[in-house]
């Protein structure tokens, strides 16, 4: 069955134009020549979707996301994907990394056996693309509001549990400070994985051999990640330096006001592009609840007693306040505040969308509305709301 989008402006591809007639078969975008089932477009299209005085942008793709609605990805469980799939899609996400903290290797293994098993699996919302291990691997001095009792050097001891799961993790967060993390850097890489530097107390020496190694990507510009200092009397950039001025790597803001502010987002603009530059919503599993200052008693698997979250003011915090927690924020949100701050409309779509895909090497099947690419679309009103989600052809939010 053929599906024709018509009217509204396609945003795609760093462009804005009038759609043409957008086509959908088999959950596939398609040219007229390419569309040959019932309804093909010569016949005429079965379905008509109105999306007249809407944006049509490619799905958008959360690459770094814990949770919602007091679900996480380290629950690893059929409900909690499905919460957070489903929470996701509400905001125009058609595909998720799910994101899991620092916690005890054991753990770890275990949501990378349940992704695994998951793999390939429909969920009624956003797609389920892989893991992001963001610890235990990270540096003390640079942890965040990660727990630092569980975290771990970089021996190859203490990542080879996680090597036979390199399929199910699509990203993995490395602290590139030491010897052994280029060796768990060349480790992954090798094996397809996305590597992260992130969380760390590094500075251009370790930062070379690391990207030398394999490493791509940084998590979470500006927030938990080395700048620089001095070196036996010398100045060296830290990781955030290097991540705007190294064109190997690219990176990943939270645009929320609280982790980055627009002067932030409009530096990294400057110095990466929209090719390179990513928002995420590092949404933590506090996000998505009703608005207003609450305190959370939080569980991690493995881990006795529970943590302290407070939502103060739109963020998440641990409990003196001291750090943020992980925002509360989703992408669509992102999207809106980038554009307010001054990033052109359709370089901060590629940011959710081509931008992502490319991070996690999946941008021949998503990431644009190219035909012979998923049919993973959202609909947006001039205000950049979402009013409607479709995923592989179906939709899958409405609002």
């Amino acid at each position: 069955m053929i599906t024709k989008i018509k009217g509204g402006r396609i945003i795609s591809g760093k462009r804005i134009y009038d759609n043409p007639g957008l086509l959908i078969e088999d959950g596939m975008l398609c040219s007229g020549r390419e569309c040959a089932g019932p309804g093909s477009a010569e016949a005429g299209p079965a379905e008509v979707i109105d999306a007249a005085g809407l944006y049509i942008t490619p799905g958008f793709i959360d690459i770094h996301t814990h949770g919602a609605l007091m679900k996480s990805f380290h629950d690893g469980t059929a409900d909690s994907y499905q919460t957070i799939s489903g929470f996701q899609a509400s905001h125009g996400v058609t595909s998720v990394v799910g994101a899991t903290s620092t916690m005890p290797i054991p753990e770890v293994v275990r949501c990378c056996r349940f992704m695994e098993s998951q793999q390939g699996r429909e969920w009624k919302g956003a797609r389920v693309l892989g893991l992001h291990i963001e610890g235990p691997f990270l540096s003390i001095q640079n942890k965040g509001a990660h727990r630092a009792e569980d975290i771990l050097s970089c021996e190859r001891k203490n990542y080879e549990p996680l090597l036979p799961f390199a399929g199910a993790i699509k990203i993995i967060t490395v602290a590139p400070d030491n010897d052994d993390a280029i060796g768990m850097i060349k480790e992954f890489a090798g094996r397809g994985v996305t590597v992260n530097g992130g969380h760390d107390y590094s500075y251009e020496t370790f930062i070379d051999r690391a990207i030398d190694a394999g490493m791509t990507h940084t998590t979470h510009l500006f927030c938990a990640m080395s700048g620089w200092r001095w070196t036996n009397g010398k100045k060296y950039f830290g990781l955030t330096e290097c991540a705007l001025e190294d064109d190997r790597l690219s990176v990943e803001l939270i645009a929320d006001g609280h982790h980055t502010n627009a002067r932030m987002v409009r530096l990294a603009y400057k110095a990466k592009g929209p090719d390179r530059m990513c928002l995420v919503s590092d949404m933590a599993e506090v996000g998505g609840l009703p608005p207003g200052d609450a305190v959370y008693e939080l569980r991690t698997p493995g881990v006795p007693g529970s943590h302290t979250i407070l939502v103060d003011n739109g963020v998440a915090k641990l409990p003196d306040r001291s750090l943020n927690a992980g925002s509360i924020t989703a992408v669509d949100a992102m999207l809106r505040n980038a554009v307010s701050w001054g990033i052109p409309l359709a370089h901060a779509v590629e940011m959710v969308t081509g931008a992502p895909a490319r991070v996690i090497r999946e941008y021949s099947r998503m990431g644009s509305l190219d035909a012979g690419k998923l049919a993973d679309i959202t609909l947006l009103n001039p205000a950049l709301d979402v009013v409607q989600t479709i995923v592989g052809g179906k939709t899958v939010y409405r609002a």
